[in-house]
């Protein structure tokens, strides 16, 4: 009986690291799985979301590291090993990568090296033997760093998360600018966004405020937007404009789906809308989808971006838009 009892006490008694571990291994293994195989097959938010796990996956491999290292022996070296082996691992991963389908990041190892910090400093504020060793004045230092890191590895975490969740839920809606959510999936030109302005009295549809853009950048971009990628259930693409200048507008609509094996890019449908003063429904069935410039179809099951630009850009295109939607 006690030869039976011993390993399940042995198991209640390391209970906590058996936890960090499968944590570690399930993180670890989400982004292993996300960036050894092509993401043709989910959304851009999805993507987004799986991608910024390294923040909290690295923080799991700290920890875990940390505590394999404490079983043998306890020093307060062990943090700066339990940091530098995790960090090669990181490195590790990226390298990997390189004959796969994604690149490798530096910027995956910034996240990686944030997800470090928070998960070693969560340890070191808990950790006695540390603290007795550390002066007052630098236990609060370390739990703003602390704190400062976590912030920054969860919470895009948790954005993505929720995001990705509400864009399933609000098809097929694509776009209403009306959640806060949505400010991850469109864009003008980086670090930029349309202008959100209140909606007037004649626009067609109910909405508090919608989108205003003056065309930027050497194509004129008003919108780009990452949608849902499965439209295959639905016949058309519509969303409401208006010009706005004093005069009617021409405006190009590009849709892309995403690159299949072996193409550098993915096939694009394009053509070009002349929109009026009057705010109304433009309608563009997917069926036109299917026939693009280079005679190839749109796979409706992967599509990767809607863009809106000048037709004909440097010549000062603004536009209100909104309700971007599947029908």
């Amino acid at each position: 009986m006690r030869a039976i009892m011993n390993p399940l006490a042995h198991i209640r008694r390391n209970l906590p690291h058996i936890i960090v571990a499968a944590l570690t291994i399930a993180l670890l293994g989400a982004i292993a799985f996300a960036h050894l195989r092509d993401s043709e097959l989910v959304s851009h938010l999805a993507d987004a979301f799986v991608n910024s796990l390294h923040g909290p996956g690295f923080a799991f491999v700290a920890i875990f590291v940390l505590t394999v290292l404490r079983v043998y022996h306890r020093s307060l070296a062990n943090y700066l090993y339990a940091a530098a082996i995790a960090m090669g691992i990181g490195v590790l991963s990226e390298a990997a990568q390189i004959p796969g389908p994604r690149d490798a990041s530096a910027l995956d190892l910034i996240l990686d090296a944030i997800g470090i910090v928070g998960g070693l400093g969560s340890f070191a504020i808990f950790d006695r033997d540390l603290r007795s060793r550390l002066n007052d004045w630098f236990l609060p230092g370390l739990g703003t760093v602390t704190a400062l890191a976590l912030l920054a590895t969860c919470v895009p975490t948790t954005f993505l998360g929720y995001a990705a969740i509400s864009q399933h839920r609000a098809m097929p809606t694509l776009l209403s600018f009306d959640n806060f959510w949505e400010k991850a999936i469109y864009h003008q030109t980086w670090r930029r966004r349309p202008q959100l302005v209140q909606a007037s009295s004649d626009w067609p549809k109910n909405s508090n405020v919608i989108a205003f853009a003056e065309e930027a950048g050497r194509s004129g971009l008003l919108i780009r937007l990452e949608p849902f990628p499965d439209w295959s259930e639905y016949s058309a693409l519509s969303f409401v404009a208006a010009s706005g200048n004093e005069n009617d507008q021409e405006i190009s609509l590009m849709v892309r789906d995403l690159a299949a094996e072996g193409e550098r890019r993915g096939e694009i449908y394009l053509s070009q809308i002349r929109v009026d003063l009057v705010p109304k429904r433009y309608v563009v069935p997917l069926e036109e989808l299917r026939e693009n410039t280079n005679g190839q179809s749109l796979d409706l099951t992967r599509i990767s971006s809607i863009t809106l630009s000048a037709a004909n850009p440097g010549s000062g295109t603004k536009l209100f838009f909104d309700d971007f939607r599947l029908d």
